[in-house]
This record gives C-alpha cells, sequence and structure tokens, in this order.
C-alpha cells in the first residue's frame, strides 16, 4: 500500500512539473511555460490561447500538437491552401494532400527510372549519379559524353580504380590517381641508392647498387647499410680486399700471394718455409733448393723420389759407400750418378 501511495505521489507531482509548477504553484506568467500562462484564481499554470498539448486538442483531423511548439500544425503532406505546403507543391482540394507542381517530384517514381531520380533538394527530376544531359550534370572532375550520356573522368583524374593505371589507385576524394604502396613512378620516389622502373614502375637497386644477396656475386653479400656489394669473409673484389703482399685472383676473388712472397708454407716449395714477418719463402735449415746452397764440393739432391731429396750431398766419391742410397760411384769420375 504504502509503495502504491509513493508512486501515486511521483505522478502527481511530474504533472505538476510538467505544467510549469511545483506544489507552490505560480503567482506571474514568468513561472510558467512559454506556451502557459499563470491561472491566478488555481495559482496554476495552465495552456495559453491557441496553443496545445495533446492532438485532440486542435480539433482537426489534418493537424497535430506540435511537442515542441504546442502549436497545432498539419499532419505531414496534409493541408487546405497551397500556402499551407512547400513552394513547389499544390494542394489538392479533394484529398487535401500536397502534390508536386508541374515539373517537380516528390519520388523517382515521378521520373525515367533508366535514367533519372527526384532529387531531394531541387524536387526535379535529374539524371541519376554518373547520368549527365550536359557537362554541369558531372563532377568538377568529369566531362559528359553526350552520346551515351555518361559522365567520364578527365584526364588523370579517376572515379574508380579502373580509370587509373595499374600502379595507381584512385583517391576518391580528391579524384586524383595516386600510386599504389611499392609503386613509383619517378627515381625521386624511390631512395637514394635505388631507381624507378619504366616498365614495372618498382624502386629497384641502381647501378653498383643492392637490396639482397641475390642482386650480388656469388662471393659478395649485400651491405644492408651501403647497399652495395662486398666480397664475403675470404674473398675479395680487388687488390685492396687483401694485403700488401697478395693480389685478388680475377677467377676465384681470392687472395693469392704475388710472385715471390707468401701466406702460409703451402705457398712455398717442400725444402722452404713462409717467413710471417717478411712473407717471403726461406730454405729450412738442413735443405736446399739450388746448388748455390750447398758447398764447392756438393749439389742438392732435386731428384724425385730421392731419400735425400733436397738437402746437398757429395759430388765425390771414392765408392759406393760415399754415394747416397740409389746411386753408385763412377770411379772415371769420381762422381756418383744413378744406379
Amino acid at each position: 500500500m504504502e509503495h502504491k501511495k509513493l508512486l501515486i505521489g511521483l505522478l502527481v507531482f511530474g504533472i505538476m512539473l510538467f505544467m510549469g509548477c511545483t506544489s507552490g504553484g505560480c503567482s506571474t506568467d514568468k513561472q510558467c511555460k512559454e506556451w502557459q500562462q499563470c491561472d491566478l484564481a488555481k495559482k496554476q499554470c495552465v495552456l495559453k490561447e491557441g496553443y496545445c498539448m495533446t492532438d485532440d486538442q486542435c480539433n482537426d483531423s489534418l493537424k497535430m500538437c506540435s511537442q515542441q511548439t504546442h502549436l497545432c500544425t498539419y499532419l505531414s503532406g496534409r493541408c487546405r491552401e497551397d500556402s499551407d505546403c512547400e513552394g513547389w507543391q499544390l494542394c489538392s482540394a479533394a484529398t487535401n494532400e500536397c502534390k508536386p507542381k508541374a515539373g517537380f517530384c516528390d519520388s523517382d517514381t515521378m521520373c525515367d527510372p533508366a535514367f533519372e531520380m527526384c532529387s531531394p533538394a531541387k524536387h526535379k527530376c535529374v539524371p541519376k549519379p554518373g547520368k549527365c544531359r550536359d557537362q554541369f550534370d558531372c563532377e568538377s572532375w568529369q566531362l559528359c559524353n553526350t552520346t551515351t550520356l555518361a559522365c567520364y573522368a578527365l584526364p588523370e583524374r579517376c572515379d574508380v580504380e579502373a580509370d587509373c593505371p595499374g600502379w595507381e589507385t584512385c583517391n576518391t576524394t580528391t579524384h586524383y590517381c595516386k600510386l599504389r604502396p611499392g609503386f613509383c613512378n619517378t627515381d625521386g620516389e624511390c631512395e637514394k641508392w635505388q631507381t624507378c622502373s619504366n616498365i614495372l614502375h618498382r624502386c629497384e637497386a641502381g647501378s653498383g647498387k643492392c637490396t639482397t644477396n641475390a642482386d650480388c656475386e656469388g662471393w659478395q653479400d649485400c651491405n644492408s647499410t651501403s647497399h652495395v656489394c662486398t666480397a664475403k669473409l675470404g674473398f675479395c673484389n680487388d687488390f685492396r680486399g687483401c694485403k700488401d703482399y697478395e693480389t685478388c685472383e680475377p677467377t676465384t676473388h681470392t687472395c693469392k700471394a704475388e710472385t715471390g712472397f707468401c701466406s702460409s708454407n703451402n705457398d712455398c716449395g717442400p725444402w722452404q718455409s713462409c717467413d710471417q714477418k717478411t712473407h717471403k719463402c726461406e730454405t729450412k735449415a738442413g735443405y736446399c733448393g739450388t746448388n748455390e746452397e750447398c758447398n764447392y764440393d756438393e749439389e742438392c739432391d732435386i731428384r724425385t723420389g730421392s731419400p735425400t731429396i733436397y738437402t746437398c750431398i757429395s759430388i765425390t766419391c771414392g765408392s759406393n759407400a760415399d754415394c747416397p742410397v740409389g746411386t753408385r760411384c763412377d770411379i772415371n769420375t769420381n762422381r756418383c750418378v744413378n744406379v
């Protein structure tokens, strides 16, 4: 019961508040809404003459009470006189409805369905979007083909992507063709180390430059900072990639010791070793490569397969015992000769 009393109280308060006064009532018109006045006898806000709160208070089947102005206004599209309608309409005395004047429209059904539509702004039949009778039916970036009655984009302008080259897309705000991401028209749209391909319209590595290792030779890698092909570890582009005593071998692109120099013992003869300070081949102790490295009565043994190869051997003998294995003493010359 208490709950019901509370609801009734809130409802009464709401009605009084809507009427423009509270439980205290009113004493002047200023305490009421613009469309109300104060009934001093009742101390309540009441409707001014000519105003309404509900449709019934209009007493007219063609009118309704506007909840914004609290005035009785004609229902949408209803009338009794031409002045009750829009400027492009006349009032039909038979139906009390506003109808378009001659040459005007209020729906697409009054226009040519294949070509026209009813403009909601002009209330006239106009060409549908993309259709035209003259140049002014088209947008500023278009021209009218008066044979096909269709608008088409001006050169270098566009309506859709199909109006642009394959490497561009249509900016539907400016109606200019713009580059698709990753494509180019000029070198200036590429990095400094790239050029724009006139065929593919893509930025490519310029002459002597690279994007990936695939742009380089097999013995090179692409430097991701300078975008220049550089020799891999153990390889060389030219002599500048080698040490002072080396040269860059043009076939293998590896550094090779110049004639008379060495990088390791492998660059020297079997009787030599590579001096890592001078990078020159030096004769090992106890070995020889030429007779000049032996005593006057010796010669350098350079015989293939000889057990004393690359050592100094005596060049005179008195018997076979004085000769190296595999040789004998020639008693006529007193020299060791092959068996």
